[in-house]
């Protein structure tokens, strides 16, 4: 009898060290790791997938705007393990080296626009709303998309000058009512000048 508590006991401490060793290890690798196994008492493992951040970026063609051109600037999403399905999008840039011209969420897949876009050419600030459109399935952003394009000008000659998404923007999945954005950069753009 004490030496099937002791063998019960011994295995109950194997099996709870086992789990802070594999807690332990997925901890040091981050999201990135293969899906996390947890050991269970009944010995049967239980997976759980990997959780993909959602990123919300600005891309550019050119990292080099010549002043009194337009350029365009791109919205992109990567929806990482996300179905996203509404975006709002705020930028902020330095009204004395860019000027906002337009922005379009046509051809992309948040074409449906839902509030207008305001901007704010004193401070420097642009926001719109863009959703799916309402189809029935939802057809959810599930890959790398642009969604959204903004035209600005170069107006001052400068050695660089940055576009950046405000810490209020955000990103909505399906079924979900929390903004899941996990990442946002913005872009640097180098002026120079007419020729």
């Amino acid at each position: 009898m004490k030496s099937t508590l002791r063998l019960l006991f011994l295995l109950l401490i194997l099996g709870v060290a086992a789990f802070f060793f594999i807690r332990s290890l997925n901890s040091r690798c981050g999201i990135e790791c293969e899906p996390e196994v947890v050991a269970v008492m009944n010995h049967k493992p239980v997976v759980r997938p990997v959780v993909k951040p959602v990123l919300l970026f600005l891309s550019l063609d050119t990292a080099t705007a010549k002043v009194g051109s337009d350029f365009v600037v791109s919205a992109m999403i990567d929806p990482g393990s996300e179905k996203i399905t509404v975006a709002e999008l705020r930028l902020a840039y330095d009204p004395t080296k860019l000027r906002f011209v337009s922005a379009t969420t046509e051809g992309t897949p948040l074409s449906v626009m839902l509030s207008t876009t305001t901007v704010d050419a004193k401070k420097g600030t642009v926001s719109l709303s863009a959703g799916v459109p309402l189809t029935k399935p939802a057809t959810p952003i599930v890959q790398k998309s642009i969604v959204a394009s903004f035209i600005f000008k170069a107006l001052a000659t400068a050695s660089s000058t940055s576009i950046t998404i405000a810490t209020s923007s955000a990103l909505y999945a399906l079924g979900k009512d929390e903004n899941v954005t996990a990442t946002m950069m913005g872009l640097i753009i180098n002026l120079t000048p007419a020729k």
